[in-house]
């Protein structure tokens, strides 16, 4: 049997003005109730298996991850890097990520994968 999965649109498009700053990540905004498609479908079934309970943040500057010139990392690498995210969606394995970051199993395309700081 094969599932199919409605379009992945992670936030609906007015999602910045109906979420509010959080109050446990700096900079970012939770989005926890906001969030749909296949990417929290998986995440949902996750957190049943293996027992943990979701908060989902959007950073307020957008990063995905990237690195400056005196090799910090920004966006959701950093948020990994800290301990303030234990997994991030949705993440291209690029960039020197996967030397900072372990990376799970591709989705859909072949960049679109879960990361998680080990």
């Amino acid at each position: 049997m094969m599932e199919v999965w409605r379009n992945d649109m992670f936030l609906p498009k007015d999602w910045i003005k109906i979420s509010k700053p959080s109050n446990i990540i700096k900079d970012t905004y939770e989005v926890t109730n906001l969030a749909d498609g296949k990417s929290m479908d998986i995440l949902k079934q996750l957190s049943k298996m293996l027992n943990f309970k979701l908060r989902i943040f959007r950073r307020f500057d957008g990063k995905w991850g990237g690195i400056d010139k005196n090799g910090n990392w920004n966006g959701m690498i950093s948020n990994l890097m800290s301990g303030e995210a234990d997994i991030a969606l949705a993440l291209a394995m690029c960039c020197g990520r996967t030397e900072v970051a372990d990376f799970l199993w591709t989705i859909e395309h072949p960049v679109e994968v879960f990361a998680i700081k080990g």
